[in-house]
């Protein structure tokens, strides 16, 4: 069982790939489509709701957000994509902070969340594919609590089946 984090702290946010911090520590990216439940993980993984922001609406987190996890690694927060109501100029803005976390030495994982109710689509795999280029990606899928108990095997099934038929290896 992991134990909860002696500390986690908020570092600072970046809105523009220029803004992003020198890196501290290995870090891990944070990524999935808009209102995937980014958030509500960051707060389970620190066993903390007061360290992420939650938000019913989609495309609250507009900014790469940075938290240190007990000075062994930074977690970074990215903006979710797909979020339709945001303009091109703010989406085409997220998509370059997202691209510059992406090449970042000091990536070493990629958590790639997904609703589980929703399946994988051309983006997604775009996007998991320029990931796995740099970084280890593990991939998550979220709001499983959502469904019933028979349908959570039957989507883990048709998820891994559909990520191995696009190239990636899931056990």
């Amino acid at each position: 069982m992991i134990s909860k984090p002696n500390s986690v702290k908020y570092v600072t946010s970046a809105a523009l790939g220029q803004q992003l911090p020198e890196p501290t520590h290995d870090e891990v990216i944070m990524i999935g489509r808009s209102n995937c439940g980014k958030s509500s993980l960051i707060n389970t993984i620190a066993r903390s709701n007061k360290i992420a922001r939650t938000s019913k609406r989609p495309g609250a987190t507009q900014m790469a957000n940075f938290f240190n996890f007990d000075d062994q690694f930074t977690l970074v927060d990215l903006p979710g994509y797909g979020f339709s109501k945001a303009s091109k100029a703010i989406q085409k803005n997220w998509q370059s902070l997202a691209e510059a976390c992406f090449i970042r030495p000091s990536v070493k994982l990629a958590l790639c969340l997904t609703d589980s109710r929703r399946d994988p689509n051309e983006m997604d795999f775009e996007l998991w594919q320029t990931l796995e280029l740099n970084a280890k990606i593990v991939f998550v899928l979220t709001k499983t609590d959502k469904l019933k108990k028979n349908e959570q095997r039957s989507v883990r099934n048709k998820f891994t089946k559909t990520m191995n038929q696009n190239g990636f290896e899931i056990d």
